[in-house]
Order: C-alpha cells, then structure tokens, then sequence
C-alpha cells in the first residue's frame, strides 16, 4: 500500500492520495498506533477537502469519529459523527454508519434518550437495505442501552445473540462477551435477592422485639 500511495503521489491524483492515507489509516489503527491513525486521517481529511470530495470527507470524519470513541475523547467523537451525518444528509444519504456509531457515542455521554433515536434510526435504514453485516453493533448497541435501564436480564440476552451472529468481528465479540458476563452477573445477584427476600419470614413483618 505504500507502493501504491508513492505511485499517486508522484502522479498527483489527490483522490488516489487520500483514499490510500484512509485505507492505511484503518491498517495503522488496528495496529494500535493512534498517533499515526489520527495523522494519516487528518492529511486524507484535508486532502478530501480540498478536492470538494464531500463524500470523502464524511467517510473520513465518521472514522475518526469512531476512533475517538475507542480512546474515551466523547465530545470530540460527537462533533466529528454528526459532521459525518450532517455531510452525508445533504448528499442525500441516510448515514447510516455515523447513526450507529452515534448510538454508543451518546450513551457514553449519558444521553440515551438521542442515543435511542439514532440507533432508531439506524435499523431502519439497515431494514431498507436487507443487509445483516452490520446488525451485531446495533444488538449491543441495544444491549447496552438496556442495561443502562437496569433491564439487566435482556441485555444479556442481546449480548449473548450478538455472540452467535455470524459476522461478528473480533472487536465486536470482546464487546459481546463483557456485556453478556456483566449483565448475566446483575440479573443473577438480583434474582439471588428477590428469592432471599421472598424466603425470609421477616420480609413483611418483622420479630417483636419483646
């Protein structure tokens, strides 16, 4: 791939260029090295733009988007998946991508209510398009946001789903498997409880203390 980016490079196709920069982009992050993942996405970024390549710029942007959810920066990951989204909409695409990615987002910021209506959002433009790839985020999407309703039971039962999907990635299963354990783990100390309240005679009425 760097054979290929010295190639557009010495030919000066900026479209080449910046393609190439987001596709190692993706190659370096998963690697780990954040630092040169955010580099080459920040020259591929700038690059799109200057060729009013808009559609470029949001495919960029929802990644970067996405990465800074991976790090913990939430605001930044807001502003740069709903620049996505708003890039997206007035090229007259329903965003999808950006939508879901906003669904985690948004729950990390403690805004469930948007985070809902974008994962809303989501299913419904992955209804349109009869393409399952993408449905394992959104079942723990939606596992998550249920488990943030204390609804403890039927996230891990979401979770658990996701682990079976067949196109879950690697990522994606991590995320499954922590979900599925810390929710079955909260359903199960809270159904211990209610049996051990229903079990004990002084539930209702306790001892006199005469």
């Amino acid at each position: 791939m760097q054979e290929a980016l010295r190639i557009f490079r010495a030919l000066g196709l900026q479209t080449g260029i910046a393609n190439t920069l987001y596709a190692l982009g993706a190659l370096v992050y998963q690697r780990g090295d954040r630092a040169e993942t955010l580099r080459l996405n920040q020259e591929a970024l700038g690059i799109f733009r200057a060729s009013h390549s808009r559609m470029g710029e949001a495919v960029v942007l929802c990644a970067m988007g996405w990465q800074s959810y991976m790090i913990g920066d939430y605001v930044e990951s807001r502003r740069t998946l709903e620049d996505s989204l708003r890039i997206r909409r007035d090229l007259g695409d329903q965003g999808r991508v950006p939508h879901e990615n906003l669904s985690f987002t948004l729950q990390a910021l403690g805004q469930d209510d948007d985070a809902r209506d974008h994962l809303r959002a989501a299913l419904r433009i992955l209804a349109q398009a009869h393409n399952p790839g993408s449905a394992v985020y959104m079942i723990i999407s939606s596992a998550m946001l249920l488990a943030r309703r204390g609804r403890h039971e039927r996230a891990a039962q979401l979770a658990a789903l996701a682990l079976r999907h067949p196109r879950w990635s690697r990522t994606a299963g991590c995320w499954s498997r922590r979900c599925a354990i810390r929710c079955g783990r909260r359903w199960a100390r809270r159904r211990s409880r209610r049996r051990q309240r229903a079990a004990s005679p002084w539930t209702s009425t306790p001892p006199s203390a005469s």
